[in-house]
Formats: C-alpha cells, structure tokens, sequence
C-alpha cells in the first residue's frame, strides 16, 4: 500500500469526519477515527524522506495559520448566531472550565504535527562529539534535557488547546520510533495504546454524547489504522504534494458555507 492510497484514505475519512461533525452524525464520526492515526504516520514517512526539512517546517506553519480561522469558526459554528462575531475570538470564551467554548479545540491539527515534528527533532538531536565528552553523565543530562524540553511541548499543545493535544504529540513521536523497528508489532502497539488512552480511558467524559457501544467502535476505528500502516509499501505514488494542505482549510471552509446558507434559508 503506497503512500498516495494511505493518504487518500485519511482524507476521506477526515471529510466524513468533520461532515459528521457539522450534521451532528455520530457513525460518520466513528468512521472519521480512521483518519488522524494515518496522517501521524504519513507525516512521520515525510520526515523520514524530506529533502528540506526547513520547507518542510515552514510549509507546516505556513499552512496551520492558513487553516485555524476557518478551523476555530468551525468548531464553534453551533453557536455563532448566539454571540457577536468579535465576542467570538475572546480569549475568556475559549479557556477555563466555565468558558462559553469550553471542552474545544483553540488550535488546528497543522499546529499538532509542527509540535510533533520539533519533537522528533529534539529525539533525533545528537550530542556535538567536539565540544562535550560523551561520557555517562553527560549523556543523562542530555537526555533529561530533551525529555524536559519534549513534555513541555506536549503540556503546551494540551494547555493550549491543539487538536489532539499531547496524545496526538507523543502519537507522531512513538510513530517515528516504532516505524524505526522492522518487525510491525511496535506501529500496532503505539497505535493501540493512542486509542486506548483517547477513548476508553476517556470512557466517562465522553459516555454522554455516545453510547457504550459507541465509544468501544471510537476505540476500535482508531485501531484499525494500524493494519493499513503496516502494509506500506515504502512506495510513493501518485504525487499530491500541497494537495492536503490545500485541501485542509478548503474543505472546512465550504463545509461552514453550506452551514451558513443553511441557517440563513431556515431564518428566512
């Protein structure tokens, strides 16, 4: 299975995702599990393959800022007609237990994998063989220091509200360690446990809007991704470059639209 059939499955999962999410349809939304687990894996075999890792970098941030406008309207589309739309970006609406928007993401997927990249970065960095010894000591504080610097940016990503938060960090950063690994059970594993923590450790906070069923099938779509990761192929495809970038923010954007036009036609 090549990279090209990989992401093209995650991105119809991803539109019958947030379709889902706009209609309120919780079986779309258990489909749309399949989607996050395979783009942490794609973006785990682009870091592996990039030949600019400052493009890379810059092509991720580049399009996170594009997409969190029609991101954050998107997941807070329910109540735009109850607010006035400046009222809407306060920071007091968005953070706190008692906020209007509490329980929401602040910070789109994009900005998750730039985190998770600066991750793998800090994981990968090697101590300078010229200017420090590498001696046990020095070794253990180097690794406490990228520890250190690794769970901020996973408290950071959870503070702040990204999607996914620090679960979906350390998903990228196991992803990137376990692919590393030639026998498949790790990808399987890291997989599992990510599901495992999101949905069924998570099982009362979120019992409410599903059903016990429901969560167990959120806990099992989330898995599954992990049979297709380990059929790749290491083969390309077909070239789509921009397409998911382009397609993140677009595909939102006209998904708010036909909501818009929805609620004017039923005001009218």
């Amino acid at each position: 299975m090549s990279s090209f059939t990989l992401k093209m499955i995650a991105i119809i999962a991803m539109l019958i995702d947030h379709i889902g999410l706009a209609i309120d349809n919780h079986t779309m939304r258990i489909i749309g599990r399949l989607a996050f687990p395979i783009f942490a894996f794609q973006l785990v075999i682009g870091y592996k393959y990039t030949k600019n890792l400052k493009k890379f970098i810059g092509r991720l941030l580049l399009f996170a800022i594009i997409s969190e406008v029609p991101f954050f309207i998107f997941l807070r589309m329910n109540k735009l007609n109850q607010i006035g739309f400046t009222e809407f970006f306060l920071l007091e609406n968005n953070i706190g237990k008692n906020a209007m928007f509490a329980g929401r993401e602040n910070f789109n997927i994009l900005f998750t994998m730039l985190f998770a990249i600066v991750a793998i970065i800090v994981f990968e960095s090697k101590i300078d063989l010229f200017t420090v010894k590498k001696n046990k000591i020095n070794l253990l504080f180097f690794w406490f220091v990228k520890l250190l610097i690794i769970v901020s940016l996973c408290l950071i990503a959870d503070c702040l509200g990204f999607d996914y938060g620090a679960l979906g960090v350390m998903l990228i950063l196991l992803l990137h360690i376990a692919a590393k690994v030639p026998q498949r059970l790790p990808i399987c594993m890291v997989t599992a446990i990510f599901a495992i923590t999101n949905y069924f450790l998570n099982f009362k906070k979120i019992l409410g809007p599903y059903t016990t069923n429901e969560v167990f099938l959120l806990t099992l779509f989330t898995f599954l991704p992990a049979i297709l990761m380990i059929r790749y192929n290491g083969k390309k495809g077909y070239s789509m470059k921009y397409f998911f970038y382009i397609f993140y923010p677009l595909h939102i954007t006209i998904i708010i639209l036909f909501r818009a036009m929805e609620e004017c036609s039923i005001t009218m």
